[in-house]
């Protein structure tokens, strides 16, 4: 399985709102122990084996308009279907601290999720779509909103969900996401 943590690169964007998935493929990668630290195509990635076959982190370093790219790219080298690609990423119409996980369906906006749908011709992969909410921002303000970094409270927030979250990507790949779908959304 391929699991891609959607984000922007740089340091400007590390702890943004829109840079979520891959703050949780890192926290992911720290439960194993084993980050991603090896570069193929325009991406950090580690391998790990587990009884449910190899597990292969990804974290695109192209910005998150161009993610597809990447995941395409890594889909083909390891010849991985796209019911094997979990992204985890922000969602906007889920408050901070919920998160769903679903199969397919559209975009809802969020270019990183189209650039992936677009590149593997299929809407039909797994996501772990994880809240940030709106902040009560119009949507003329909504770009602002998820470049910003989360406040020490939400940060508070986020730490006190990560278990159950971690648990249920855990669950996805080890059970299958309709165990995931059942147990956790």
């Amino acid at each position: 399985m391929l699991i891609v943590g959607l984000g922007n690169p740089g340091f400007f964007y590390n702890n943004t709102r829109h840079n979520f998935g891959s703050f949780i493929l890192n926290k992911l990668a720290a439960r194993w122990g084993n980050p991603p630290t090896h570069k193929k195509f325009e991406g950090l990635y580690q391998k790990r084996k587990m009884e449910s076959g190899l597990i292969i982190l990804l974290q695109p370093q192209s910005f998150m308009n161009n993610s597809g790219l990447v995941v395409q790219s890594f889909a083909h080298y390891f010849k991985l279907p796209t019911q094997n690609i979990i992204v985890v990423h922000d969602d906007i119409t889920l408050e901070l601290g919920m998160f769903k996980v679903k199969v397919g369906g559209s975009s809802g906006g969020h270019n990183g999720i189209k650039s992936v749908a677009d590149f593997l011709d299929s809407e039909n992969f797994i996501r772990v779509k994880c809240g940030i909410g709106t902040g009560g921002k119009q949507q003329t303000e909504l770009k602002t909103w998820v470049l910003s970094r989360f406040s020490a409270e939400e940060m508070g927030k986020i730490e006190g969900m990560m278990p159950q979250l971690l648990d249920c990507l855990e669950c996805t790949i080890c059970n299958g996401v309709d165990k995931a779908m059942n147990k956790y959304n």
